[in-house]
């Protein structure tokens, strides 16, 4: 049962929240604190969106965050699939089931297309199975201090 977890719900799984983007965001440690405290305020304002996946016995089995968000180039709202983490696998149904949420909650709020982005081999491979099409390439360059 894939379900979106409502603001005043989070602190019941922030824990498990925050081991997922300490997981996937890797976002320095010396920022991590920061990050945390961000996103917490994120999901409970609203600004996020945080989903779970329980199985029948109500165990989580995944953590999902999604972002409104405004595309760049076309000025239309996304919504973006910043954080899917895995406590246990992720079955083909599973994604169809979250895929579908995500699909209707996108529409409900005026959202054109459902979005994601990843550095994860696995990630990519599952959305590329599901429909999603590369769209950008995004690359850095440190500049140093």
């Amino acid at each position: 049962m894939h379900i979106r977890v409502m603001p005043s719900q989070i602190p019941q799984v922030w824990e498990a929240v925050k081991f997922a983007i300490v997981q996937l965001d890797e976002i320095p440690n010396e920022q991590m604190q920061d990050y945390c405290v961000w996103m917490l305020h994120q999901l409970l304002s609203e600004k996020a969106q945080c989903w779970v996946t329980l199985n029948e016995d109500r165990i989580l089995l995944n953590v999902s965050i999604t972002r409104i968000v405004v595309n760049q180039f076309t000025n239309e709202l996304e919504l973006h699939l910043q954080c899917l983490y895995a406590f246990q696998g992720l079955t083909d149904s599973t994604v169809e089931e979250a895929l579908t949420l995500y699909r209707m909650f996108a529409k409900k709020v005026g959202c054109k297309r459902v979005t994601g982005a990843s550095k994860h081999p696995r990630a990519r491979a599952v959305m590329e199975q599901h429909g999603f099409q590369k769209q950008y390439h995004t690359y850095t360059l440190d500049i140093g201090e």
